[in-house]
């Protein structure tokens, strides 16, 4: 007689228990919360929320560190090594033609012996 009102089917076996069944049914409705579980679920919701949050935050300082330490690489280079690589450069342009005069020399000066 139960199964045949307005009750779902899936639910009637359930109302046969008495006290028990409209309990369950409650906590399947979520009419009725058993509250020091659903407190848990949710602190250890917002555990994780803060969690992920803080770990967010310190990636984020992290690239931006690492951003800043890229600008101070390229600043440096372009202050220092890009003119030290100039003067280097011409420094071994001035120096080939002497070098290799020298070798000529000391070549000459060898076979001579």
């Amino acid at each position: 007689m139960l199964a045949e009102s307005s009750v779902p089917q899936e639910l009637a076996p359930y109302l046969n228990y008495g006290t028990l069944g409209l309990v369950l049914i409650g906590i399947f409705m979520g009419l009725i919360w058993v509250k020091p579980a659903v407190d848990r679920v949710l602190a250890e919701k917002d555990a994780g929320i803060d969690r992920l949050i803080a770990e967010r935050d310190r990636l984020i300082e992290e690239r931006d560190q690492a951003e800043e330490q890229a600008a101070a690489a390229i600043a440096i280079a372009q202050e220092k090594l890009v003119p030290l690589l100039v003067t280097f450069t011409s420094v071994a342009q001035t120096l080939i033609p002497l070098l290799q005069e020298i070798v000529r020399e000391g070549g000459d000066e060898h076979r001579r012996r």
